[in-house]
């Protein structure tokens, strides 16, 4: 994909500075994505901080920023930034990546704040896109430590904590996601997503001789999304569906 000049600062490209992940297939990138991930999420930490200290510096048990962002008898409410942040575009040029372990955010305060607590987890706005899953790949490592027979361990998860509504317009597209050989207890991919969010032009494949793994896809928090032209090769679960509050579309699925 050639990008227009006034797109190259959306897209963020995990081969470049300063990631420079490897799409050889010959070298670990775990570390380097997680930190792409956790690069495009500390907007939120430092937006509701930012807010949290906004709040804190107005003489006012009621004051209010924004409709989300006010205190309530001198307890807070900040749900999202005051100023949402720019969207960012994790891209994944033509290649494979391997990895070794569960890509995903390390941020323990990506929480927001309600009725003065932490709560929901603010993992909103991951967007990730291969070139094409015919030719972008994230691979993970033959019989990995972590992905043995009995467990659920994602190579791809879009959260760390518990619970969410407010996980806005999460999106993955054009990509195909290999468990491997020798990896039983692997999950392609955990996805979750609220008020919107899709997954289009993915496969997930087990490429070991018995078409090990444990899900394709994992949905185990309830979410509101859309599948379209997805496709999972393998597996003891194609789709596993825990848990689903909301209505979720699928089209185009083929499981194998």
């Amino acid at each position: 994909m050639i990008l227009p000049e006034n797109l190259k600062d959306i897209f963020l490209d995990v081969t470049k500075a300063p990631y420079f992940c490897d799409n050889t297939g010959k070298e670990d990138c775990t570390e380097a994505l997680c930190r792409v991930i956790d690069d495009c999420l500390k907007r939120d930490v430092e937006g509701i901080q930012k807010a949290i200290d906004d709040l804190n510096a107005i003489d006012d048990p009621n004051a209010r920023l924004s409709f989300e962002v006010c205190k309530v008898n001198n307890t807070l409410n900040v749900i999202f930034p005051e100023e949402l942040p720019d969207t960012k575009i994790i891209y994944f040029p033509e290649g494979t990546y391997l990895v070794s372990d569960t890509i995903g955010h390390s941020l323990q305060d990506l929480r927001n704040i309600l009725s003065g607590k932490r709560t929901m987890e603010c993992s909103r706005k991951i967007y990730i896109r291969g070139e094409s899953k015919e030719k972008t790949t994230i691979k993970l490592k033959d019989n990995c430590k972590g992905f043995e027979f009995g467990n659920m361990k994602p190579i791809l998860t879009y959260y760390r904590m518990e619970k969410s509504n407010i996980s806005m317009t999460n999106s993955l597209m054009d990509i195909t996601i290999d468990c491997g050989k020798g990896n039983p207890g692997a999950v392609g991919f955990k996805f979750h997503s609220s008020n919107s969010g899709a997954v289009r032009n993915v496969a997930v494949i087990s490429s070991d001789e018995n078409y090990d793994g444990y899900a394709g896809i994992l949905l185990d928090r309830g979410m509101e999304g859309v599948f379209e032209n997805v496709s999972v090769t393998g597996f003891d679960y194609g789709i596993k569906i825990i848990d689903s509050y909301a209505p979720v579309i699928f089209e185009n699925i083929n499981l194998k």
